[in-house]
């Protein structure tokens, strides 16, 4: 059921993990690269907090899309979240396409994204566009001109 997870993240942009916390879907913006005259895709990034969040929207999606009763939606989010916080050493949890979490040097629980193809974020060319004869508007104190 976990890549019930990773869809219930991406359609909504985040994800509650039970006591453990919540991971959260950001993007960053695009970026010009002047050196090679491109245009750097925007990328989205996951993030993970130990917030905890209201986790009804979550238990409701599984019970639809998962055929099982709210109890055991609730008992799995428990158990995959106790499953995490009982990582030590190299261990990791894994949810598909998603990321993993793995524990800390200092034993605190993290979180590392899976990288994306590039295939699916590409760098555009972006050449400066001068026009010398034309006309802009431009704005001096409060007078605006010509």
């Amino acid at each position: 059921m976990e890549f019930r997870l990773a869809s219930f993240l991406i359609k909504n942009k985040w994800c509650p993990l039970g006591p453990l916390g919540s991971l959260q879907v950001h993007h960053q913006t695009a970026r010009y690269l002047p050196a090679e005259k491109r245009m750097a895709a925007a990328r989205p990034v996951i993030e993970f907090s130990s917030a905890r969040v209201n986790e009804d929207a979550l238990i409701a999606y599984l019970c639809k899309n998962g055929s099982c009763l709210p109890e055991q939606a609730q008992k799995f989010i428990s158990d995959f979240s106790s499953s995490i916080q009982a990582l030590s050493g190299t261990h990791e949890k894994i949810i598909p396409g998603i990321g993993r979490f793995f524990a800390g040097p200092s034993g605190t629980i993290q979180f590392r994204q899976e990288s994306l193809p590039e295939a699916f974020l590409p760098a555009v060319p972006a050449d400066r566009v001068i026009r010398p004869n034309t006309s802009h508007n431009v704005l001096v104190g409060d007078k605006e001109t010509m």
